[in-house]
């Protein structure tokens, strides 16, 4: 009787399962299926419509103050990276 229940039970999970997925129109898959801003502008539209996207001011903390620690080790991991700029490393390369 048991072994029936979890049968019956399973079997209704899986063709709800099933029904949800099936429902679901599928995601854009390549550039030119999803919309410009412009047309003609190459800017594609993301995920958020302007007055949605968030105040990136508002995330980024204010820089370090003068002569600082905070602003010594700043400086620091700037000169470690600057050499890479340009290299295959630099992600702007890529």
């Amino acid at each position: 009787m048991m072994n029936r229940f979890a049968g019956l039970v399973c079997t209704t999970l899986m063709v709800s399962l099933v029904a949800a997925c099936s429902s679901v129109p599928p995601p854009a898959t390549s550039a030119a299926e999803v919309p410009e801003t412009r047309p003609g502008s190459g800017t594609l539209i993301g995920y958020l419509l302007r007055k949605d996207l968030p105040n990136s001011l508002a995330l980024l903390p204010p820089p370090p103050a003068p002569n600082s620690a905070l602003a010594a080790a700043d400086e620091e991991a700037w000169r470690a990276v600057k050499p890479l700029r340009g290299s295959a490393l630099d992600p702007g390369q890529r």
